[in-house]
This record gives structure tokens, sequence and C-alpha cells, in this order.
């Protein structure tokens, strides 16, 4: 009987112990789970990284933004730079960055963070807008040079606009070596008139206003 209860006493405390063994499995993968958690680097660590890659490529590379995402919840740890310029160029330099980029976090808390190098979207913004702004200014040069072919054959010489002042400017060069007594300011007038009848919807007739100079042959101001 007495050997019966100190059987029952030691597997009551080998229970406890394996219990207790358990509990503290239990804590110790509870601690590693939150410090996996807490292991993404701080705001403070993301600012410096990015100083870093600053300072070893801005002044070398066109690079329009630099972007840090450090998401662990979706795994889309990443860090990504937009290159400006043309394909040709985005292909020559984008395999120099990222090789800069991976060494900078070599033994960070980044190391293992996707490198994206991407070409910027600006220069399509920006090659649309020139393709508007010279459909437009080649808009107003044929209108004019319609216009003065029609009722002043002959005297056109050459038409120059600047599109970049406040005011659009509008040069007309004739080939006459001098003009009647306020042609000059006649001609300007129906110009005037004949872009506002014609180019209503466009941009420079309508959002700036147009200043028209017209030259004889000797370069001299006519109106």
């Amino acid at each position: 009987m007495l050997g019966r209860k100190m059987l029952l006493i030691a597997l009551s405390v080998m229970g406890v112990f394996i219990i207790y063994l358990g509990l503290e499995s239990l804590n110790r993968s509870t601690v590693n789970i939150s410090a996996e958690k807490d292991s993404s680097p701080s705001e403070t660590e993301i600012a410096e990284i990015v100083e870093k890659i600053k300072d070893k490529t801005h002044k070398k590379y066109n690079i329009g933004t630099y972007n840090m995402n450090s998401n662990v919840d979706n795994n889309s740890q990443g860090i990504d730079i937009e290159i400006i310029g043309s394909q040709e160029y985005y292909d020559s330099v984008k395999n120099e960055i990222k090789e800069i980029v991976k060494s900078t976090t070599t033994s960070t808390s980044f190391e293992d963070y996707s490198i994206n190098i991407n070409k910027s979207r600006i220069d399509q913004v920006i090659s649309e807008e020139r393709r508007e702004e010279h459909h437009l200014i080649h808009e107003i040069m044929v209108t004019i040079n319609d216009y003065l072919s029609e009722f002043y054959p002959d005297q056109l010489d050459k038409i120059d606009l600047d599109y970049t002042a406040p005011e659009l400017r509008i040069e007309v060069k004739l080939l006459l070596n001098e003009t009647a007594s306020g042609e000059g300011k006649e001609m300007e007038k129906n110009i005037y008139i004949y872009l506002e009848e014609n180019l209503s919807s466009n941009k420079f007739v309508k959002n700036k206003s147009v200043k028209i100079n017209i030259f004889n042959s000797h370069g001299e101001k006519t109106n």
C-alpha cells in the first residue's frame, strides 16, 4: 500500500513538471512571435537607409522618387526607385543603381527587401504635353500662313512664334522692302480677327494675350 502511494506521488510530481515544461515552451513561443512582429524597422531606420541610398545615387543618376514599403503583414517589403529619362538611359543605369542599393542594405534590417528599379511615368506625361504644344503651335502657324497667302499673296517670308512668355508672340516677316501707310496695322488687325474666328478653341489663342509684330524685309516694324 505504501509503495502504491509513493508511485502516485511520483506520478503527480512528474505531471506537474511536464505541465511546467509545456507552459515554459508556450511562453517562449509567444515571446518569439512577439519579437518577430516587433522586428520591422522603425521610421528612424527607414529614414536613415533612404538617406544613405540617396547620398550614393542622386548626384550621379536622374532619380525621381525613393519609396520604402515595410509592411510585414502582407509581405510586401521592398525598396522602390523611379528613374527619369529615356528607355535607353533607364536600361543603362538600372542594374548599377540596384547594385548600389543592394550593397547599402547588406547587413541591415533591409537586407532581404526586394529592390524594384522602375522607369518614371513623368517622361510620358511630359512627352504628351510637348506633343500637344507642338500641335497647337503648328495649328496657329498654318492658320496664319493660309490667311496671308490668300489675302497677301507673295508677300510672306516667314512666321515665328514664341509661346514660352506669358503672352503669345507672333512675328511675321514680309518679303516687301516697305509697306503702304497703315498696311501693317491692317494686317495685324485682320490676323487677330482670323485667329479668333478659326482658332477659338486653341488654348494658346484662348488663354494667352496675343502680340503680333510685322516686319518688312529690312527688319523694320511696320505695325
